[in-house]
C-alpha cells in the first residue's frame, strides 16, 4: 500500500513526493480526474477507454494537491489501480477479477468491459428524458476501474451476502475495506476501498453511488443491522439516490427528508432574466491581447480565443463556443491567464484544475 506507483507505473512524471498506492485507494493522490476530459472535447458518449485514461494521467504536469493533503474523487486513480493489478499479476484486470473475485462468489453473470464493441447477453441499455419522451445513450465506456462493470442484481446480492458473511476473505482484509484513515493534517477521510464510511442517523453506512450515461446505482450497506439495498436505473434520473435511502427508511424506520427549500429554487422569471442579462451583457476590458491560439501538452488540444463583438469566446471543433466574462486582472470565468516579464500574454491554466495552455 505504501509503494510509490512509479514503481509499477514508471510512466507517471516525478512530483517530487511519491504518490503511494493507499493514495489512489483513498482518493488523496491529487492526480485530476478524467472528467477534465471535457476540456479536450470528450463527451458522454464519446469513445472512452482505459489507455486514453492512462495516456492523460501519464501527460499530467502537476497534481491539486500535494499527495495525502486532501481528498479529492478522481475516476483516474481507479485506472491507474487497474493497471498495476494487470503488471503485477501479468494478468488483464478483467481476466483477474473473473477468476479471483467474481467465479468464487458465484457472480457469473458479472465482468469489466474492455472493450466497446463487447456483447452483455440480456445487458440493458441506458436513456435519457426529453419533452418529446426517451432517447437511447450511445454506451462508449470502456475506462476499466472507473467504470465499465457489467452485472445484476443477483450477482450483487451474492456480493454483498459474500462480504458480509466474510467469504473468501480474512479478518485483515475485512477490517481494511471498512476502516477509514486521516489525512496529513489529521482531518478524517471517509473514503475505503470504494466506498464511504459514514454516521447516518447514528447508524453505520457503507455506500458508494455510481453514475455514467443514464445508469444510477445506489449501493447501502448497514453491518451492525445486517442490511443491504441495492438500487439500479437507467433512466437518467438522479432520483434513484434519494430513493434508496427512502427504502433504507422503510427497514430502519429513519426519515430521509431532505426536501429541497423551494425559496431557493431555480424559477423561470430568473431564468429568463438570466438569459436577457446574458445578451446585453458587454466586455469592460479590451480581450485583444488575449485572443490567439492556445495548446495544452496535457490534454493534446487546441483553444482558438476570440474577440466576438468585444467577448472573449473560446472555439474547439469538438465543444460547443464558451464565452468568458472578466472577473478580475487577467482573469476570465474559469481561466487565469499568464504573462511574461515583458507583460505579454504566454498562455493560461483552467482555475482549480491546474491545466495549462500555452499560447501560440
Amino acid at each position: 500500500m505504501e509503494d510509490d506507483i512509479r514503481k509499477y507505473l514508471p510512466e507517471m512524471p516525478d512530483y517530487g513526493t511519491p504518490i503511494t498506492i493507499a493514495n489512489l485507494v483513498y482518493h488523496t493522490s491529487g492526480i485530476r480526474s478524467t472528467d477534465d476530459l471535457q476540456f479536450a472535447g470528450f463527451g458522454p458518449q464519446d469513445i472512452t477507454t482505459l489507455p486514453i485514461c492512462l495516456n492523460f494521467a501519464f501527460a499530467q504536469k502537476q497534481l491539486l494537491f500535494n499527495p495525502g493533503a486532501r481528498y479529492n474523487y478522481s475516476n483516474t486513480n481507479y485506472n491507474l489501480l487497474v493497471e498495476i493489478v494487470s503488471r503485477v499479476t501479468g494478468t488483464p484486470f478483467s481476466e483477474w477479477c473473473k477468476e479471483n473475485i467474481f467465479r468464487p462468489y458465484g457472480m457469473n453473470n458479472t465482468w469489466f468491459k474492455t472493450d466497446i464493441g463487447q456483447v452483455a447477453e440480456h445487458g440493458v441499455h441506458c436513456y435519457s428524458g426529453t419533452k418529446d419522451g426517451f432517447v437511447e445513450l450511445q454506451n462508449n465506456w470502456a475506462a476499466t476501474g472507473a467504470s465499465g462493470l457489467q452485472t445484476s442484481i443477483d450477482d450483487l446480492e451474492k456480493w454483498l451476502i459474500g462480504i458480509e458473511s466474510r467469504q473468501h476473505m480474512n479478518d485483515r482484509i475485512y477490517k481494511l475495506l471498512n476502516t477509514t484513515t486521516t489525512l496529513k493534517d489529521g482531518s478524517p477521510n471517509k473514503y475505503v476501498f470504494g466506498n464511504e464510511v459514514v454516521k447516518n442517523d447514528n447508524k453505520n453506512e457503507v455506500a458508494h453511488l455510481g453514475l455514467v450515461l443514464g445508469f444510477r446505482t445506489a449501493i447501502l450497506r448497514y453491518p451492525d443491522q445486517k442490511l443491504s439495498i441495492v438500487y439500479l436505473s437507467n433512466d437518467g434520473n438522479d432520483a434513484t439516490y434519494q430513493r434508496a435511502w427512502k427504502i433504507r427508511d422503510i427497514f430502519l424506520g429513519t426519515n430521509t427528508e431532505n426536501l429541497p427549500d423551494l425559496n431557493k429554487m431555480p424559477t423561470v422569471e430568473g431564468a429568463l432574466k438570466q438569459i436577457e442579462n446574458a445578451k446585453k451583457y458587454r466586455e469592460t476590458v479590451d480581450v485583444n491581447p488575449y485572443v490567439g491560439t492556445y495548446f495544452s501538452e496535457e490534454l493534446s488540444t487546441v483553444w482558438t480565443l476570440k474577440n466576438e463583438d468585444g467577448q472573449l469566446v473560446i472555439h474547439h471543433p469538438r465543444i460547443h463556443p464558451i464565452k468568458l466574462k472578466s472577473s478580475s486582472k487577467d482573469q476570465f470565468s474559469f481561466l487565469q491567464f499568464v504573462r511574461d516579464d515583458s507583460d505579454d500574454v504566454i498562455g493560461l491554466k483552467i482555475l482549480g484544475g491546474g491545466i495549462v495552455f500555452d499560447k501560440k
